[in-house]
């Protein structure tokens, strides 16, 4: 897991995190949201595959 950012996409004050996964023979980038429980996925890029 490689950190990509922290930015505030949906301008609520509270920066989202941008990670990007790497599992040898695919990859996606994936948006964290914290919230009360704790940080949530909120979104997943269509990814790709190096098979």
């Amino acid at each position: 897991m490689y950190p990509g950012g922290a930015f505030d996409i949906d301008g609520d004050a509270i920066p989202e995190v941008i990670y990007h996964w790497d599992a040898g023979d695919s990859w996606a980038d994936v948006v964290l949201l914290l919230e009360y429980q704790g940080w949530v996925e909120v979104g997943e890029s269509v990814g790709g595959s190096t098979a």
